[in-house]
C-alpha cells in the first residue's frame, strides 16, 4: 500500500507538471505559433517533436524529456520562458477556486498584504478559467494586467512587456486600455526607453475617461515619474500632487503610499533633503500601520537611500537590512536586489571593506538575471565584472631564439 505522504507528493508533482504544461501553452499562444511551426523549428534544431506529441506535452500527459524541453526552452525563448516558469514555481501548486470576482478580490488583498505566492496563484487561475461572456473577458484582461504588473514589480520587464503586447492586440474597454498604456508606460521606462514610454503615457491620457478619477490619477502619477527621470522636479510635482488629491478622493491609500515613495525622490531632486528624509518616514509609517508588506519593504529600502544620501550612511543600514529581510520572506528579488546595492554601498562608506564585499556578492548574483535600466543597476554590473576572477593565462614555453654572433 503506497503512503499517504507519497501519494500527496505524487499529486503536487502532478500539479506543477500541469502547471508548467500551461505555461508551455500560453508561451506558444503569446508567441502566435502552431504546433506544426514547433515541430518544424524542433527539427531544425535536430529533435523529433511531433505536433501529436506537443499537444500531449501541454495536456501534462506526457514528459518530454531532457533533449525536447532544451529544444523547447530555445524555441520558446530561454529567458522569458524561465521567467514566466519563475512566477509559476513562486505561484505553487494549489489552484485557487471562486468565481472571477472573487478570484480577482483575493488575488488583489494578497498582493497588497505581501503575499505574493496566494497573489499569483489568484492571477494564474484567473488567467486559466474560462470567459463565455463579456463580463468575464473583461476580469481576464484586468487579471493580465495584474500578472503584468507583478512581473514589473518583480524585475521581469521583458516579461511584463510580452503580456502588454498581448492585451494591446485585444479589443479594450476605454478603462483597461488606460491601465495597460499606463503600465506600458512604467514597462518602457525600466527598460530605459523613455521616449516609448512618454508616448504611451500621452496616448493614456488621451483616452482616459475624464471622469474616472482612479484612471485620471494613474495618468498624472505616470507623467510625475517620467518629468522627474527628464530633470523636470517642479513640474513632476505638479502632476503628483494631482495624483495624490484623486488617491485621496477615491479612498485609494494603496496608490496613495506608492505615490509618497515618488514625493520622495522629487524633494530630492529639488534639494530638500530634510523634506525627503521626512516624507520617506512617513511612507514607512503609513505601510506598516496600513499593512501593505510589499510597499513596506519598498519604503524602508527608500529610506535607506535617502539616509546614505544624507551622509548618514551608519542609520541607513537599519532600514536596509529590514527591506532586505522582509524581501526574501516576501519572495521579492527586486528589492532583495537593490537592499544589496544600497547595502554595498553603505558599508563602503562606512569602511566596513569585507561587509560591502559580501553584499556586492550578493547584488552580483541577483544583477544578472534582472532586465531592467538604471544608473544604480549598472554600477552593480560594473563592479560585479571588476571583481570577477580573470581567468589566467597558460603561460607556454617559446621556441628558444638562435643565437646570433656579430663581429665588432
Amino acid at each position: 500500500m503506497k503512503s499517504t505522504r507519497g501519494s500527496g507528493m505524487a499529486r503536487a508533482s502532478l500539479d506543477m507538471s500541469r502547471k508548467v504544461a500551461g505555461l508551455l501553452k500560453q508561451r506558444r499562444r503569446d508567441l502566435g505559433i502552431s504546433l506544426q511551426e514547433v515541430e518544424g523549428r524542433a527539427a531544425r534544431l535536430g529533435v523529433r517533436l511531433p505536433a501529436s506529441t506537443l499537444l500531449q506535452i501541454e495536456r501534462g500527459a506526457v514528459n518530454p524529456g531532457a533533449r525536447r524541453w532544451i529544444a523547447l526552452v530555445h524555441i520558446y525563448n530561454v529567458e522569458l520562458l524561465a521567467d514566466s516558469m519563475e512566477l509559476g514555481a513562486m505561484a505553487g501548486v494549489r489552484t485557487p477556486v471562486g468565481s472571477l470576482e472573487e478570484l480577482a478580490q483575493r488575488g488583489t488583498r494578497a498582493w497588497m498584504a505581501g503575499d505574493l505566492g496566494d497573489a499569483l496563484a489568484h492571477a494564474l487561475a484567473i488567467r486559466e478559467h474560462p470567459a463565455d461572456n463579456d463580463r468575464a473577458r473583461v476580469l481576464k484582461q484586468g487579471a493580465l494586467i495584474c500578472f503584468a504588473t507583478y512581473a514589473r514589480n518583480l524585475g521581469k520587464y521583458r516579461l511584463a512587456r510580452q503580456m502588454v503586447e498581448e492585451l494591446l492586440v485585444q479589443p479594450l474597454g476605454r478603462r483597461e486600455l488606460t491601465d495597460t498604456l499606463v503600465l506600458a508606460a512604467s514597462i518602457w521606462l525600466g527598460l530605459g526607453s523613455p521616449e516609448a514610454a512618454l508616448a504611451m503615457v500621452e496616448r493614456a491620457g488621451k483616452r482616459m475617461d475624464p471622469a474616472d478619477r482612479q484612471r485620471v490619477a494613474y495618468v498624472e502619477h505616470q507623467w510625475a515619474k517620467l518629468l522627474l527621470r527628464s530633470g523636470e522636479a517642479e513640474d513632476a510635482e505638479r502632476h503628483l500632487d494631482r495624483a495624490l488629491a484623486l488617491y485621496r478622493e477615491v479612498d485609494d491609500a494603496y496608490n496613495e503610499v506608492r505615490a509618497l515613495g515618488l514625493r520622495t525622490q522629487i524633494l530630492e531632486a529639488r534639494g530638500t533633503s530634510g523634506a525627503a528624509l521626512t516624507c520617506a518616514r512617513q511612507a514607512v509609517d503609513r505601510a506598516r500601520t496600513l499593512d501593505y508588506g510589499m510597499l513596506l519593504c519598498a519604503a524602508q529600502l527608500d529610506l535607506g537611500r535617502v539616509l546614505m544620501a544624507c551622509a548618514r550612511s551608519g542609520e541607513a543600514v537599519e532600514p536596509l537590512r529590514q527591506s532586505l529581510t522582509s524581501a526574501r520572506l516576501l519572495e521579492e528579488r527586486r528589492i532583495q536586489l537593490y537592499a544589496h546595492a544600497r547595502l554595498w554601498k553603505a558599508y563602503l562608506a562606512l569602511g566596513e571593506t569585507e561587509a560591502a564585499a559580501l553584499e556586492l556578492r550578493h547584488a552580483a548574483e541577483l544583477v544578472e538575471r534582472a532586465d531592467e535600466v538604471s544608473e544604480e543597476l549598472e554600477e552593480v554590473r560594473r563592479a560585479a565584472a571588476a571583481m570577477a576572477p580573470r581567468p589566467r593565462k597558460v603561460r607556454t614555453r617559446s621556441a628558444r631564439k638562435p643565437v646570433t654572433e656579430t663581429v665588432n
